[in-house]
C-alpha cells in the first residue's frame, strides 16, 4: 500500500474509532479562516508531509489526551523533536499549499494555547479560544479535549483534502467493503 493511502486509512480509521458525528462544512471554522477543502491545488509530495504532521498530532493526542500535553517541557520537547521538523517539510509553492501551511502552524498555535494560554500574544486570546470552540462536534461537550480533537479531526479532513461530509461519506463507503 502506498504511503498517501495508508495514511488516507489511518486518518478515516482514528475518524472512525472515535465514532464522532462530523459537521457541515459550512460552519468548519478551518474553511471560515482558511478556505478549502484544497483537492488539486496540492502536489502529492506537500499533501504526504502535511498528512504525516496531522497522524502524528493524533496519534500523540489520542496517546496523551490534554492532561499529557499540559507539561509545558514535554510540550516544548514534543514541538522541537516533531512539530518544528514536520513544518519544515512543508515547502509550500501554491497559493492552496501556503494556506494548509498556515493552518498547520495555526493549529500549532492552538495547541500550545491549549497547554499554556498565555503562550500566544493577549490579544489573540480570545479568538484563539472561540476558534478551539467552534471546532467542536455536535453534541460534545466543550471541555478542552473535545475542543482540540474537534481541531485535530478538523484539520484531518482539511490536510486530506476532503470536506468533512466527504470524509464521512469516505467513512460510510470504507465500512461497507
Amino acid at each position: 500500500m502506498k504511503t498517501p493511502l495508508r495514511l488516507l486509512v489511518f486518518a478515516l480509521g482514528w475518524v472512525a474509532a472515535f465514532g464522532a458525528p462530523l459537521q457541515a462544512a459550512e460552519s468548519d471554522p478551518f474553511v471560515a479562516k482558511f478556505g478549502g477543502p484544497y483537492k488539486n491545488e496540492v502536489s502529492q509530495e506537500f499533501r504526504k508531509n502535511l498528512l504525516e504532521y496531522a497522524a502524528g498530532l493524533r496519534s500523540t493526542f489520542a496517546v496523551l489526551g490534554v492532561s499529557g500535553l499540559k507539561d509545558k517541557e514535554s510540550f516544548k520537547a514534543w514541538t522541537e523533536e516533531f512539530i518544528d521538523p514536520s513544518l519544515a517539510k512543508l515547502d509550500p509553492k501554491t497559493d492552496a499549499e501556503k494556506k494548509l501551511k498556515a493552518e498547520a502552524v495555526y493549529v500549532k498555535e492552538a495547541l500550545a494555547f491549549t497547554v499554556d494560554p498565555t503562550s500566544i500574544p493577549e490579544a489573540e486570546r480570545k479568538a484563539m479560544a472561540d476558534f478551539l470552540h467552534a471546532c467542536l462536534l455536535p453534541g460534545e461537550t466543550p471541555t478542552e479535549g473535545n475542543k482540540a480533537g474537534g481541531m485535530l479531526l478538523r484539520f484531518s479532513a482539511q490536510s486530506l483534502g476532503m470536506s468533512m461530509e466527504e470524509m464521512q461519506e469516505t467513512l460510510k463507503k470504507l465500512k461497507k467493503q
